[in-house]
């Protein structure tokens, strides 16, 4: 037996009737973002009608009718599910990630899109392909693509829309990725202006994003003449950086560089609780919004969600094409949140904080 439809259910017709336009106009004012060219007085006016009537939109006839889901896919990499490999590091710089998963999902929203995420356990990635298709989703958000390289050249081939955004230079090319090189140039030329000339840095070696740190703090360096690679230190954890301290590792350098700000924290912790007097300026990377008192490198992550989004949705809607944005560098910024001396003289521990400042290229 047939379901019987409700009494009260309200149609764009109705709607249309009401309002006293047709029912293309009434279906381009309740489109989610607005379609077409309608005067914001009659979309407001058609807006208020369906509220005070009670319409709900049919989500299944609308994908019917524009032939997509208005879903796309957010893949995210093993290291999401996987236990963190170090615990004093991992479990705060995935905050970082999780501000990009949100700043995706708010964006799509804007645009009238749901975020399927889809994590991945382990380093077989081919069960994706049973989920990456027209059948469940309109596109696909990869973060971190090197994890899933031999998944695309099949996505082409079945002209599946895809965009990728890393958060490190790595071998595999992304659409959209930082450029930490313009954060370090603004930081290294702000702490010469500060008469700091011997600069450190300390990071986790084997790890990708410290790696490609030390590649580019080191040709930034190298242009200025104030490279010296006895002054890179290894570190694993909060104890060896405490062993680095121990050594006074500090003493013969000006400023410290950390490959992200959870080690730039616990370095100033140790030289707070030590009551060193003449210690470095600490600089991170990455602003994580849990240490917001540290200088830092920050990493333009919401910048790169909204472009990413903005890219595949104006690819579905037929605004733009992904085919082409390729390599897209987006810059990073030198954040400087503690005064710096101007001279190695006058540093000491009681130096308090000051307003936060966002150095950018005209400053320099």
């Amino acid at each position: 037996m047939p379901s019987r439809q409700p009494d009260n259910l309200v149609s764009l017709k109705i709607l249309a009737e009401k309002c006293g336009v047709s029912v293309s106009t009434v279906s381009r004012a309740l489109s989610v973002p607005p379609r077409g060219r309608i005067s914001p007085k009659v979309r407001e006016q058609i807006r208020r009608c369906a509220e005070s009537c009670g319409y709900r939109g049919n989500p299944v006839a609308r994908s019917l009718r524009i032939r997509r889901h208005e879903t796309i896919s957010l893949v995210l990499p093993p290291f999401f599910t996987q236990t963190p490999r170090s615990l004093d590091f991992d479990s705060h710089v995935r905050l970082t990630q999780w501000e990009v998963i949100f700043s995706v999902i708010r964006k799509a929203r804007e645009h009238g899109y749901d975020v399927k995420l889809e994590p991945v356990q382990d380093e077989n990635v081919s069960f994706l392909t049973g989920k990456l298709d027209f059948a469940h989703t309109d596109g696909a958000v990869f973060l971190t693509p090197e994890f899933f390289g031999p998944l695309f050249p099949a996505l082409s081939a079945a002209r599946f829309p895809y965009v990728t955004m890393n958060f490190t230079s790595s071998a595999t090319p992304a659409m959209f990725y930082p450029n930490p090189e313009t954060g370090y140039r603004q930081a290294v030329d702000f702490l010469l202006k500060s008469r700091r000339r011997r600069i450190g840095l300390l990071f986790e070696p084997e790890r990708m994003h410290s790696e490609a740190i030390l590649n580019v703090l080191r040709k930034v360096l190298r242009e200025r003449g104030l490279c010296r690679e006895d002054n890179f230190f290894h570190v694993q954890d909060v104890f060896s950086i405490r062993k680095l301290v121990d050594d006074k590792f500090y003493e013969s350098l000006d400023a410290v560089f950390c490959s992200n700000d959870t080690m730039a924290n616990m370095l100033e912790r140790e030289f707070e609780y030590r009551r060193i007097p003449n210690r470095p300026a600490v600089i991170g990377y990455d602003n994580n919004p849990v240490y917001n008192t540290c200088s830092t490198i920050a990493v333009p992550r919401a910048e790169m969600a909204r472009r990413t989004v903005e890219l595949l949705i104006g690819h579905l809607t037929g605004k733009c094409r992904i085919g082409e944005v390729s390599d897209t560098r987006v810059p990073t910024w030198f954040i400087h949140r503690k005064k710096v001396p101007e001279n190695s003289s006058e540093r000491n521990h009681s130096s308090k904080s000051t307003k936060n400042t966002k150095i950018t290229e005209t400053q320099k």
